[in-house]
Order: structure tokens, then C-alpha cells, then sequence
């Protein structure tokens, strides 16, 4: 499902390129319900299944659970109890989420870089396989519409914004930070991402003392995270340098598209790139110290400031031939993604409400009903 899902993706990216869409509003439209299609009558598919399904079924009392007795976040509890108090369908419910969180993500990429389908296109290559993690999946929606808040410096509304997505997934509150980047200098990010790197080092103290003085559920949260410390069984070498790899070609293209680009642009594909720049110190958190925490860092600065800064790029590359090289660049990163996939158990053999139906699954990577298994 999610294969044919970049797939189309990549077809329409690849027309976009060389055909002057009329109404790019229509198909990205097309493309929003294809995507909500798969993803609202999938079966049994992807991270954290079991954990949602159960919880859906079991959310009856969401102010006695919010008061102690539910490890999740108040938002997420209320918005569920509300879904469920209308249909006790899973399906309907999974569909109004997936319309939330790509309708938010669809709307802000769209927005931002003028209809860029390359940018799309990035987003569908790795989204679509975390979109079980439903409460993450919300806030980095909610999340998306606060870069225009960003770039207008509206900062109550930022604040707004990323307060509820705080109340679906705790690690929202780590966007705070990204609102006081826009519009410094080299200089003064250079210092900040030093002292970012020394900060990363010492991540458990920091939780630690989270946990020592917020709130009760948030103690259980961060808890959680401190349980998941340890090494990340892979090359960090290899890590490293794809890293730098995917970096490097961003800031390569970035300068050459930066001839055609409004000052403002270029002021917004300046921060774009800083941000982006901090996926080494997610990278680092979650290879040595909190596997957890980095990995949700890194998934939503790889996610929303990446394709960002990638259609930016694309709407200013003004050669047509300089805009498909860009795109083969954006479609490489895309492949070492998908080349790293693992859980396959999760995804395979493909499963809807119409298809393959009595194919029954065996989790393998989850306690069943266990809320911090995501």
C-alpha cells in the first residue's frame, strides 16, 4: 500500500517537473483522497495497531483517565472519547484521523512552497509508515501549521499551536525552540547548534529533572523516555554520513535556486536549511543516549523542514533540467529511506476492510495495549 502510495506520488512529481499544471489545487486534491483511501480502511497495519485499536474500544471515562489513570495525553484522550461516543467504528475513526493529519500537512507544504509536488512527494515517501502512531502523527500535523506562524512571527498563535499539539504527544514541546531561529545570523546558529550538541549530551540529566518537576502525567511520560536509553544497534559512521550527504546536497541546491528567490524566500530557505541542519544533533540524542526522543526529533525535522526547504528549492529552479536533477537527488534520499525499513510483520502482506480480510496478523514488536509502544 505505501509503495503505491510514493509511487503515485512520484509520477505526479515527475509531471509537475516538465508539465505546467492548470489547477495544481485539483490534483493534489485527487492525490489527498487516494492517500486517505489506503490509509483509512488499512487493517491491522503498522506501528502501534494493536495499542490505538484497543484504546479505542476502551476510552469510557476520559476525565477520570486524564485525572491519573491514562497513560495518554489529555488531548488525545478527549478527541478519541469524542470519536467513539459517535461510532464505534475503527475505521471511520482512523479515517478522520489520517484527514487531520494530512489534510494539516497537505495544506502547510502546499502553502509554503506554492504547490510543489516534489516537497509532497518526500513527505508520502515516509510518512505513510508511521502514520499508526497516531497521537505523534497529530501533533506533527498541528505542528505543520505553525511554520506560517513562524514566518509572520505571530508567536501567540505558535504558542497556541504548539501547547495543543503538546496535548496529543509530549514531545511536541521541543518545537518551541525552532520559532526564536528564524531571521539570525549564521553566527549566532553556529553558537546554537554547540551548545544544542553540549544540551544533547547531557539529555538524561535534563528529563530527569523534567520528571522531578512536572506535572504527574507528565512524569509518566518522561519516565517512559528514560526507560528507552541505551545504544542504537547500528553504524554510526554510516549514520553520519548520510546525514551529511542529504545536508550538503539541500544547502548545494539551495544556493544555486537562491538566484531566483524573492529576499524573502531566501530568508525562509535559510531557516528551512538551519533547522534541517539539526537532524545531526536528533541522530546523535538517539544513537547514544535516547533512542525514543531522537527518533521523534529527527522524524519531525526530517519531515516538515526537509520538504520545506525542498520545494522551496524546486519552485526556484527555474531550468527544467536543473529541476529534475534536484528531484532524482530528493528521490535518492527517499530510496535510503526505504532501503532501512524494517518491521516488515508489520506491513506485509497488505491488509483493508476490503481486501485480504482474513489474513490474521501476529505482532511481534509490541506489548498488546501498551501505549508507550510507539
Amino acid at each position: 500500500m505505501n509503495e503505491l502510495i510514493m509511487f503515485v506520488a512520484f509520477i505526479i512529481a515527475t509531471l509537475s517537473i516538465f508539465l505546467d499544471f492548470k489547477k495544481p489545487k485539483t490534483v493534489l486534491f485527487f492525490l489527498f483522497c487516494f492517500v486517505i483511501f489506503l490509509e483509512g480502511t488499512k487493517w491491522t497495519i503498522g506501528v502501534d495497531w494493536n495499542s490505538y485499536y484497543d484504546y479505542f474500544y476502551a476510552v469510557d471515562e476520559p476525565f477520570k483517565s486524564m485525572q491519573g489513570g491514562n497513560l495518554f495525553e489529555p488531548g488525545f484522550v478527549l478527541y478519541t472519547y469524542l470519536i467513539s461516543s459517535v461510532t464505534e467504528n475503527y475505521s471511520i475513526y482512523l479515517s478522520i484521523t489520517m484527514v487531520i493529519v494530512y489534510g494539516c500537512i497537505f495544506y502547510s507544504t502546499s502553502k509554503i512552497t506554492n504547490n510543489s509536488f516534489v516537497a509532497i512527494f518526500y513527505l508520502l515517501t515516509f510518512i505513510p509508515w508511521y502514520s499508526g502512531a497516531l497521537r505523534q502523527m497529530i501533533a506533527l500535523a498541528i505542528f505543520s501549521l505553525c511554520i506560517e506562524s513562524i514566518i509572520f512571527r505571530k508567536f501567540f498563535k505558535f504558542m497556541f499551536l504548539v501547547l495543543f499539539a503538546f496535548t496529543f504527544h509530549i514531545t511536541a514541546i521541543a518545537y518551541l525552540p525552532v520559532y526564536f531561529f528564524y531571521g539570525i545570523s549564521w553566527l549566532s546558529f553556529i553558537g546554537l547548534f554547540f551548545l544544542a550538541f553540549i544540551l544533547s549530551i547531557n539529555s538524561r540529566s535534563i528529563l530527569t529533572l523534567a520528571d522531578s518537576t512536572l506535572g504527574s502525567f507528565t512524569s509518566r511520560s518522561y519516565l517512559n523516555y528514560l526507560d528507552n536509553i541505551g545504544v542504537v544497534k547500528t553504524n554510526p559512521l554510516l549514520g553520519f554520513i548520510r546525514k551529511f550527504i542529504s545536508l550538503s546536497g539541500l544547502y548545494v541546491f539551495g544556493m544555486v535556486s537562491q538566484k531566483n528567490m524573492h529576499p524573502d524566500q531566501k530568508n525562509n530557505i535559510k531557516y528551512f536549511l538551519m533547522i534541517s541542519t539539526f537532524t545531526i544533533i536528533t541522530y546523535f540524542v538517539g544513537i547514544y543516549f535516547i533512542r525514543s526522543i531522537g527518533s521523534r526529533l529527527d522524524l519531525y525535522i526530517s519531515s516538515i523542514f526537509f520538504a520545506m526547504a525542498i520545494g522551496l528549492i524546486d519552485k526556484n529552479l527555474k531550468k527544467k533540467s536543473n529541476r529534475f536533477i534536484f528531484f532524482i537527488f530528493v528521490t535518492s534520499l527517499s530510496l535510503v529511506f526505504y532501503s532501512r525499513l524494517g518491521f516488515d510483520d508489520l506491513f506485509y502482506p497488505y491488509q483493508s476492510i476490503f481486501y485480504n480480510i482474513d489474513f490474521e496478523r501476529v505482532f511481534n514488536t509490541c506489548p498488546r495495549f501498551d501505549p508507550f509502544c510507539n
